[in-house]
């Protein structure tokens, strides 16, 4: 059988968490690793409200990879091209509500998350069964967002506010479009 779209961003994501645990933990010895999730805003907003209950778990829930279903995939287009799915993901670590945007930068953005984005990007180009466009380029949109949590994310689902618990800072990564091989 055919890896899925989800089995390959796993793969992808558990490539990222191998390169990135050194590098967390030389920030705090108490990170296990990047993780992954995925689902509804909603669904993926109640396991972290039961995974950060205590500081201890605080390091298994974040950082946080998290990719929001649905998706379509567009199939038949090519016959190099087993499937095309245009992703919203985001990456994610647990902040402080009193935090200024300098702070944020400096605790956040450029020790933990950015790193991140950049070795998913970079694994997203080395997995066999993820073609890689001319240019290594994979087009999306890319929004920092800062103090994300307690009210800044915000997705509704049949008119009911979704909205993390934790304070967070964030990379929301939109619109990612990929071409995925039919050859294992």
């Amino acid at each position: 059988m055919q890896p899925t779209v989800l089995d390959i961003i796993t793969e992808v994501i558990e490539a990222v968490s191998a390169v990135m645990l050194p590098k967390l933990q030389a920030l705090d010895d108490k990170y296990t690793g990047v993780r992954f999730d995925y689902g509804h805003p909603a669904e993926i907003i109640g396991k972290i409200a039961q995974l950060s209950t205590t500081e201890a778990n605080r390091f298994k829930a974040y950082p946080l990879i998290g990719l929001f279903l649905d998706f379509p995939e567009n199939r038949g287009r090519a016959i190099n091209i087993d499937t095309s799915a245009r992703l919203n993901l985001f990456i994610c670590v647990q902040t402080q509500a009193k935090y200024t945007p300098q702070q944020r930068t400096e605790q956040s953005f450029r020790p933990i998350l950015m790193p991140i984005y950049e070795e998913f990007i970079r694994q997203l180009g080395r997995h066999k069964l993820i073609l890689n466009p001319e240019d290594l380029i994979f087009k999306h949109d890319y929004t920092a967002r800062y103090q994300w949590g307690k009210g800044g994310l915000e997705y509704y689902n049949n008119g009911v506010k979704n909205t993390f618990n934790d304070f967070i800072d964030a990379i929301e990564i939109t619109n990612l479009e990929l071409d995925f091989s039919p050859y294992c």
